[in-house]
């Protein structure tokens, strides 16, 4: 595959006194911008925290600017990576971080910004490509500009929170080295045989795993993340943001300002799912944590209906994600494929 990279700081668009440049890197008004942002609809809102850190994380990232004459008012990123689909490895580009500041919001920015970077894809990079993102369902305004740059919906996401008041980990429970993690690697590729958009690039130094003698029997890529709460919807969000706090133990399952981690890549050895459990609650308590996030595709969603998860776990009811994808130089077959397959999702990704 040719080597793909974001040009040096370049215009793209300009009416009047509006000019949209790309670049490899957000400037610092997109960070400050970025770090105020809050995201979600009629939901769950909240901010997302250590940017820098996760800016520094993205694998080849277009930055698309908006500006008023020198005054930034959007950006969005483009995050270019290889994955793997069922014919095959394709470039790709993942689309986050869309965001307009306060006082220009309103105004079709956002629709701009996106309308513009992806007709900058078809212009300038070869095909075969795809461009996807992850929506949130009753986020109609991205919805329907996806729809309307002709993206096609193929997969719907659930948001599946497993959670322990007090968890203990499992005396065969450890970290996993690199040369474990490459011994695992065959075994997840079989597991995961079937998935699109398959990258394992971020989990990399975040395996943990049970072990029977010298088998890994269980394992899960885990990132640790944290989110500053803005609004709970309901009047059990109320209670959630204001009320459990006060309540012993409980409290431990949400704080406005909240750390958990986001989960990818679990692997059951055949005859040992009933691990999955015991898996996930040595993670929480190895990494001193009380909630794990999992966004599966709903299609595949057959582990967390163990037996064992926890009268505190399950799937969010009312939260759920869409999987919006545009390409360029498919086939229809390949269309087809894509499909029909199950998604998988990274937890860099969806945090």
């Amino acid at each position: 595959m040719p080597a793909i990279s974001a040009p040096e700081t370049t215009e793209i668009y300009r009416e009047a006194s509006l000019s949209l440049v790309v670049k490899p890197q957000a400037d610092a008004a997109a960070l400050s911008l970025l770090k105020d942002t809050v995201y979600g609809t009629k939901g769950v809102r909240y901010r997302q925290t250590n940017q820098e850190e996760r800016l520094r994380e993205l694998y080849n990232p277009f930055f698309f600017h908006l500006y008023e004459e020198e005054t930034l008012l959007g950006v969005y990123c483009l995050d270019h990576r290889v994955v793997e689909v069922p014919w095959g490895w394709v470039d790709s580009f993942y689309g986050r971080y869309l965001a307009v500041t306060s006082v220009a919001q309103g105004r079709g920015y956002g629709r701009l910004l996106k309308t513009q970077a992806v007709a900058y894809l078809f212009q300038q990079i070869p095909a075969p490509f795809l461009v996807y993102s992850f929506i949130e369902a009753r986020n109609t305004r991205s919805v329907a500009v996806s729809q309307t740059l002709q993206f096609e919906c193929i997969a719907q996401l659930q948001l599946y929170l497993f959670r322990r008041l007090n968890p203990k980990k499992d005396s065969r429970f450890r970290a996993l080295t690199p040369e474990e993690e490459a011994r695992l690697l065959p075994f997840l590729q079989a597991s995961y045989q079937p998935y699109a958009f398959k990258t394992w690039t971020k989990t990399q130094g975040n395996f943990y795993g049970l072990w029977e003698g010298n088998q890994i029997v269980a394992a899960v890529a885990a990132r640790r993340v944290r989110w500053q709460f803005r609004h709970m919807p309901g009047a059990g969000g109320w209670f959630l943001m204001h009320g459990l706090r006060y309540v012993p133990v409980l409290k431990n399952l949400f704080q406005p300002d909240y750390a958990f981690v986001a989960l990818e890549a679990v692997y059951l050895k055949a005859g040992f799912e009933s691990l999955l459990p015991t898996l996930l609650e040595s993670l929480l308590a190895h990494r001193e944590r009380y909630t794990a996030l999992w966004q599966l595709d709903e299609r595949r969603t057959e582990w967390t209906r163990l037996p064992d998860m926890g009268f505190f776990s399950g799937f969010q009811t009312g939260v759920s994600t869409q999987v919006w994808v545009q390409g360029k130089g498919l086939s229809e077959e390949q269309w087809q494929q894509l499909r029909q397959s199950p998604v998988y999702v990274s937890s860099f990704d969806y945090t």
